[in-house]
């Protein structure tokens, strides 16, 4: 009875967006894929929000309906916690959380086991008060802010790329003037009847 992932994400496709109105469960969905993800094979994810700010006030609570499903379907989820910026299930590490305008802060950790990047609310509405990354100056510095995330978690040893990272990006629809529809010209494609 909420959004299911599951064909959008095998398509394979490094960057994927998952747009609806409000209340469908694309964050429910997506926040189940992530984990059980990780419970079946072990892959971490990362939730990715704009501002520090923002992900302070979503992070500690964004996978609560999921953990409840997975609690009901009787997975094995002894806890679930987030601290210091990372999400733990039975007191290991299972994803991150980072600030998409901090980036660059947390370069250095090892994302070897990330397989997602899940930026949440990702598009700005006229309404909002806020702005991306680089403001109206330079709106396409939100998509090198999330180019370096990706390439700094989609590294490994020896190569330049492990070519296994999907960026997935959530949000809600209501404008088509976003930096990540104008740079892979997706605005092209809209309109307002678009499904």
């Amino acid at each position: 009875k909420f959004y299911n992932p599951i064909k959008l994400d095998s398509y394979g496709k490094i960057y994927s967006f998952s747009i609806g109105s409000r209340s469908i469960g694309k964050s429910t969905g997506w926040a189940l894929r992530l984990l059980s993800n990780y419970l079946k094979k072990g892959e971490q994810f990362i939730y990715v929000r704009r501002t520090k700010d923002e992900l302070d006030e979503t992070a500690p609570s964004y996978f609560d309906n999921a953990i409840n499903i997975l609690l009901d379907a009787d997975y094995h989820i002894d806890n679930f916690n987030y601290k210091g910026r990372k999400y733990y299930v039975n007191d290991e590490v299972c994803g991150y959380a980072i600030p998409l305008s901090l980036q660059r802060k947390y370069k250095s950790a090892d994302y070897s086991k990330v397989k997602y990047i899940l930026y949440d609310e990702f598009m700005i509405m006229p309404w909002d008060t806020g702005s991306y990354i680089g403001g109206k100056a330079n709106m396409l510095a939100e998509v090198e802010a999330m180019s370096s995330l990706y390439q700094t978690v989609d590294r490994c040893r020896g190569s330049a790329a492990r070519n296994e990272v999907k960026v997935i990006f959530i949000g809600n629809a209501g404008t088509f003037f976003n930096p990540f529809f104008i740079h892979f010209e997706i605005d092209k494609y809209l309109r307002p009847d678009t499904k």
